[in-house]
């Protein structure tokens, strides 16, 4: 893929990752939501590399900050790019391993893993720097930890797979 396209497809995929963390989260009561929009910084890290899901993640997070309450959550911004890398970083790794299966179940497992390193370890440690409670952050964090590593499992690892599958079709 040339640069220009990269740089394109990194413009819509930003584009959808603000229309779809804004206009299209699944609501679990009051203050619990499903993030759509990190199935599709999942799909930018498995389909382009840590680093692009790492950009994307960290732009539209910035963006969509700054539209729909004026100020922007660092902390977040910085933590959904460290996912957006990890998550590239660690899939790259496991397709060094021949069985898909193992690929499969080693992928939910980092997935996980990594959402929660995010989350629940760096964006805490980040805002208590700005003056926001620790243990508060630790609590939301946690709450987001399970619902993108949802999103990315259920929406964003099959969303990928398809396109993969899609893509080798056409260059047959």
């Amino acid at each position: 893929m040339n640069k220009t396209r990269k740089i394109c497809l990194l413009g819509i995929l930003i584009a959808l990752v603000i229309v779809l963390s804004s206009y299209c989260q699944i609501p679990f009561g009051s203050f619990i939501r499903l993030d759509l929009g990190y199935a599709v910084v999942t799909v930018a890290a498995l389909y382009m590399g840590g680093i692009y899901g790492a950009v994307v993640a960290f732009i539209a997070r910035i963006i969509n900050d700054f539209i729909f309450s004026g100020s922007i959550s660092i902390w977040w911004a910085i933590g959904s790019a460290f996912y957006g890398l990890f998550i590239g970083i660690s899939y790259k790794l496991l397709l060094r391993i021949k069985s898909k299966i193992v690929i499969n179940v080693l992928f939910a497992i980092s997935t996980v893993v990594i959402s929660f390193i995010s989350f629940v370890g760096i964006v805490p440690l980040i805002a208590h720097f700005f003056g926001i409670s620790y243990l508060f952050m630790v609590g939301i964090g946690i709450i987001a930890a399970i619902m993108d590593a949802i999103v990315a499992l259920v929406i964003g690892y099959p969303s990928y797979l398809a396109i993969k599958k899609i893509k080798t079709k056409r260059n047959r």
